[in-house]
């Protein structure tokens, strides 16, 4: 019993920490632009390589795990997270920034991989849905601080402090992971090394890479169209030849075969539409609290706790409501309350008050409390004991990539602008909000009709 509360503590420790420094880092982009001067079209960059190395390295750190040990990547990923985040705080340039940056993706993805391998491995199934419950209220806990703590600290002490304060957290976690994790089982390297997916990485790692370097050159309007052209062909045609080659493989890094369900793929696309949106949001509303409420860093930390107090307290009872009404239903509630709240937004966003904007923020709250827990359980009902794993790692890394997709938008938005402070920018960033709203519930719509079809047949 006390050996199960420190498993759970310690899983939950690395969810907080892991959603607590993004929205610290969230609240801290005003600042950055001004001291690195340059506008968002050139910081989504950090952004945009902390969720690449993320994205990819998922699927990998979690073909590892299974190949080295559950502790062996816990340790790891806490030693890259914290040398990487003291590096992060010595940057003295947007470059030296966003490369740090980039390899704290690395070690996030490997404390993603071990916090829900813990409870998967440790915990026993008849006290997982509790665990788990209690990993969703540290997350929770951590959405919620993030942003208030990264305003006190930006105003306070400057952005850099952002990276350093987590350090101690990562300490406890590294040493808990030590006292706490049994000894993984010995492994040969040799053995790793033939059952690794090397193929399957690397042309993963090509592909997104390619992809991600093509958006920022548009973005930046850096290398002409020949050299966005090229990199996008590039990243397009390796991803092609990664889905044949995972088809293939025996050992491969994602299992593609869940595609096969259409349901799955339906929410599966609701799901990537309304990760887009939140992540669009999420990134540009700390720069119009700043610049049009001309809200400091700490005032600004305190409004956008709005959305994740209103999320993080009403969640846990939507995912319990969606044992008894079907998820998908949820899911379309969620978002028909995202589509009032922007609709509210977008009426009066250019005399918009405070108040305004936390009754915004906290609609979104309630908007994807609505739909994240319900669209988790509809996916995951759908895998089987054979394939729980893999479902799950690919529902995430989707998830990450559409992250990566929204802050790409974001710079797009505002580089076609043109404006340095993308003021005049907002209203077309929060107009394709909109757009998004439109094409997820469209998904969701598509999944009613499919299984209305099939009641009927």
């Amino acid at each position: 019993m006390v050996f199960e509360k420190k498993v759970i503590f310690l899983s939950s420790l690395t969810i907080f920490l892991s959603l607590l420094d993004v929205n610290i880092v969230l609240v801290s982009y005003p600042t950055m632009a001004e001291f690195f001067q340059v506008n968002i079209s050139h910081l989504v960059q950090i952004s945009m390589f902390f969720l690449l190395s993320l994205t990819v390295f998922l699927p990998i750190m979690g073909h590892l795990n299974d190949l080295i040990g559950l502790k062996k990547i816990m340790i790891t990923g806490y030693i890259i997270y914290i040398i990487s985040g003291l590096l992060c705080g010595l940057s003295s340039t947007l470059f030296s920034l966003t490369v740090f940056r980039g390899i704290q993706g690395i070690g996030s993805s490997m404390l993603s991989i071990a916090s829900t391998a813990c409870i998967i491995l440790l915990i026993p199934t008849r006290k997982r849905g509790e665990a788990f419950g209690i990993l969703a209220t540290a997350g929770s806990l951590g959405l919620i601080l993030g942003a208030p703590l990264g305003g006190i600290l930006t105003d306070w002490f400057g952005w850099q402090s952002i990276f350093f304060c987590v350090i101690p957290m990562a300490l406890i976690g590294i040493y808990d992971a030590f006292s706490i994790l049994p000894g993984d089982k010995k492994f040969e390297f040799s053995a790793v090394l033939s059952d690794f997916d090397f193929v399957g990485a690397g042309l993963i790692m090509l592909g997104l890479g390619a992809l991600v370097f093509s958006l920022l050159a548009f973005i930046q309007h850096r290398g002409g169209a020949t050299v966005i052209l090229s990199l996008m062909l590039a990243g397009i045609i390796s991803l092609t030849l990664f889905v044949k080659h995972e088809r293939n493989s025996e050992t491969p890094l994602v299992d593609l075969t869940i595609i096969k369900n259409t349901t799955f793929n339906l929410i599966l696309l609701a799901n990537m539409a309304a990760t887009v949106l939140l992540s669009i949001n999420n990134f540009i509303a700390p720069f119009f609290i700043t610049r049009q409420l001309h809200f400091s860093a700490q005032n600004t930390g305190f409004t956008m706790i709005a959305f994740s107090a209103v999320y993080g307290t009403i969640s846990p009872f939507i995912g319990k409501l969606s044992d008894r009404i079907a998820p998908a239903k949820l899911c379309f509630i969620g978002m028909l309350v995202a589509l009032v709240a922007c609709l509210f937004f977008l009426n009066g966003m250019d005399g918009l008050s405070a108040t305004g904007m936390i009754f915004f923020l906290a609609g979104y709250g309630i908007a994807f409390a609505f739909f994240i827990s319900p669209a988790n359980k509809l996916a995951m009902g759908i895998a089987t004991a054979k394939n729980a794993g893999s479902t799950t790692a690919f529902f995430r890394t989707t998830r990450q990539l559409s992250s990566l997709a929204g802050i790409s938008i974001v710079g797009m938005v505002a580089s076609l602008n043109g404006s340095p402070k993308a003021e005049m920018g907002f209203g077309k960033i929060f107009l394709t909000e909109l757009i998004v709203i439109f094409i997820c519930m469209g998904f969701l719509a598509l999944l009613f009709i499919k299984n209305r079809q099939e009641v009927q047949v």
